[in-house]
């Protein structure tokens, strides 16, 4: 098995000045848990995320919410970043404009040099979500969008109703294991 290897890229002139403070700063032992909307719904992200990474306290939990391109700079340079987007009727995880928040937020975050997790939440199907399903079936934009592709093909995808599986649990204990190296 070859071992993960992580590094923060160059950032050229061309990039977002949000990029820039992302990218060039050295990466923290802490996990981010990064939302869309502030107060209950993000206090409620913080504490799945809290059940989803369980006892283990390598990584510092932080948290932060991306309400415009702007505040993107507030996004910490963590190792492990938790994007979490609420369920909407369309089952878009990212918006289909590429300037949308969420799929600009997701690029800064793809190319901060951490490990991006995206959760879709509060999608029902996957109350019942199948062992060996990190998300539900139907969610059609995994599958389509070159974002959510990449990140689905290293098991960085997962939907949950109100919180994580057991076996989700499990894969993200296991993708922290091949992280040893880079989380310490």
């Amino acid at each position: 098995m070859q071992k993960l290897q992580k590094y923060v890229p160059a950032v050229t002139e061309n990039e977002p000045k949000n990029l820039k403070k992302t990218s060039q700063t050295r990466l923290e032992n802490s996990l981010c848990v990064v939302g869309f909307e502030e107060g209950e719904t993000q206090r409620h992200h913080v504490e799945m995320a809290k059940d989803l990474v369980g006892p283990d306290k390598r990584l510092q939990m932080k948290s932060v919410v991306v309400t415009s391109p702007d505040s993107q700079v507030n996004i910490p340079p963590s190792k492990v970043l938790l994007m979490f987007v609420d369920y909407n009727e369309r089952n878009l995880i990212l918006e289909e404009a590429e300037d949308g928040i969420r799929r600009r937020t997701l690029d800064v975050l793809m190319k901060s040099g951490a490990e991006v997790i995206v959760v879709y939440c509060w999608e029902l199907s996957s109350k019942n979500l199948e062992e060996g399903y990190l998300y539900a079936p139907k969610l059609g934009s995994v599958s389509k969008v070159p974002r959510l592709i990449e990140l689905s093909r290293k098991n960085s995808v997962y939907s949950i109703y109100k919180q994580f599986k057991q076996h989700q649990k499990s894969a993200y204990q296991r993708k922290l294991k091949e992280l040893q190296e880079f989380i310490k």
